[in-house]
């Protein structure tokens, strides 16, 4: 990777200009393919790669500037750098895919990441990057980028998650209020506002599923209550706040719990949840982000939230500042719903379609084959209709066979008597002539 690499930082020179390249060989890095993407098109002026879905390789687009120097952008695969590297060979493979589509090698890699209040946005790289070697990192550029929009007003928040972990004193947190009892089990769903940095704020607390320790499935009512909470929050909930002990374990069977509960509210709950981590106090120096790789389920869950987290800790005091800043990352979270949303619905659409496509070719190919088969069982009747035809006709033709034999034996038998009886009279005959 390093020869490639460096051969491409010798790129050649328009003549007379040692510092005007003719060609720039450019690789987009980053963990969101829409930003990438959006990055990627800004560069070369026009609308070269596609926004409405994510790409699973590499793609390669160029153009040309108002200097008719010509530019070619590697936009790497959607969220193949990741909050934790799962497979240190998946990086490699893609970098050693993009390396191949700009040869000799990248002039830049431009690292895209999105500003925004969310902790820990420089995790979800730093981990695989720490795979790559020095010279990328010196060929490496950081582009931040950022959406612009207006400030809500107002706030909807669903609060969900397993018993005793915490929700109704987190509710009561953002609200400033005692506005929740805590300490005691929530048996149905509840609804609260408040005005919290000069925002309306709507918060509904749910009551809790079953812990891990606890082999008994939740409760009808309960799931009931989950399904019910949305419509509390109508529309659209801005966010889910999935509630989780900071002090806690958190393994698989935690993480199927909350993917089997969070799919009570549909489809549209992974694009707006965030993890709220309760007890932050107890994890004393320790940084969230050790804690959350401590646990493989929960860095799962941490990813299939965007990377969206936040921690509680109420012996601190600047409880209102971590109040504000959980607001604006639910501000952000529903910013990027505003097109976000939109694309996993297309994405969503194109699916189906896809599925709707390959349905139709299955039935064509099934309704072809049941002709086939009727027509091969058409074609058997009929032969065996010919079968049955000829039998009958030589079972004809046996039966007047039998009636010949028969009327040939019935006359050998009566011409047999006919014969029998003139020699009886003859014999009569005889014997009475030579009586006398």
């Amino acid at each position: 990777m390093d020869e490639k690499i460096s051969e491409g930082c010798r790129a050649p020179t328009r003549k007379g200009d040692k510092h005007c390249l003719q060609e720039l060989r450019i690789v987009l890095l980053g963990h969101n393919w829409l930003e990438k993407s959006l990055t990627g098109n800004t560069i070369l002026g026009r609308q070269m790669f596609d926004v409405s879905r994510d790409v699973k390789m590499c793609v390669r687009r160029q153009g040309v500037l108002n200097d008719d120097r010509r530019v070619i952008v590697i936009n790497s695969p959607e969220r193949w750098i990741q909050y934790s590297v799962q497979d240190p060979g998946l990086v490699e493979n893609n970098m050693s895919a993009c390396l191949a589509m700009c040869l000799p090698g990248p002039h830049a890699f431009l690292m895209v990441i999105p500003i925004s209040s969310h902790r820990g946005r420089e995790w979800t790289v730093e981990g695989p990057l720490e795979l790559l070697n020095d010279t990328v990192w010196r060929n490496t550029i950081v582009i931040f980028t950022r959406s612009e929009s207006p400030p809500i007003s107002m706030l909807r928040i669903l609060i969900v998650g397993p018993n005793q972990v915490g929700k109704s004193l987190a509710g009561n947190t953002i609200l400033g209020d005692e506005v929740f009892p805590a300490g005691v089990p929530t048996s149905q769903c509840t609804e609260r506002q408040g005005d919290v940095h000069k925002k309306r704020v709507t918060v509904v607390d749910t009551p809790g599923w079953h812990g891990r320790y606890c082999s008994e499935d939740t409760p009808r009512e309960v799931q009931q209550q989950i399904t019910h909470s949305a419509s509390l929050c109508a529309p659209i909930p801005h966010t889910v706040l999935v509630v989780v002990r900071s002090d806690e374990t958190f393994t698989g069977t935690d993480r199927l719990k909350i993917e089997e509960h969070l799919s009570l509210l549909g489809v549209w709950s992974w694009t707006r949840t965030i993890v709220l981590f309760t007890w932050g106090d107890k994890l004393g120096v320790t940084p969230i982000e050790e804690h959350i790789e401590q646990w493989p389920a929960l860095q799962w869950l941490v990813d299939k939230c965007g990377n969206r987290y936040h921690v509680f800790n109420n012996s601190s005091k600047d409880v209102d500042i971590q109040v504000r800043d959980l607001l604006a990352k639910i501000e952000e979270t529903e910013v990027g719903n505003d097109t976000g949303h939109l694309l996993h619905s297309l994405m969503k659409l194109q699916e189906r379609n896809k599925k709707l496509d390959q349905s139709s070719k299955k039935s064509t190919r099934l309704l072809k084959k049941a002709r086939m088969d009727n027509d091969l069982l058409r074609q058997t009747f009929e032969d065996k209709e010919d079968i049955i035809k000829t039998a009958e006709e030589k079972d004809e033709q046996i039966e007047a066979l039998k009636a010949t034999i028969e009327k040939v034996r019935e006359k050998e038998e009566r011409k047999n008597e006919d014969y029998k009886k003139e020699i009886v009279k003859r014999l009569v005959e005889t014997e009475r002539r030579t009586t006398c």
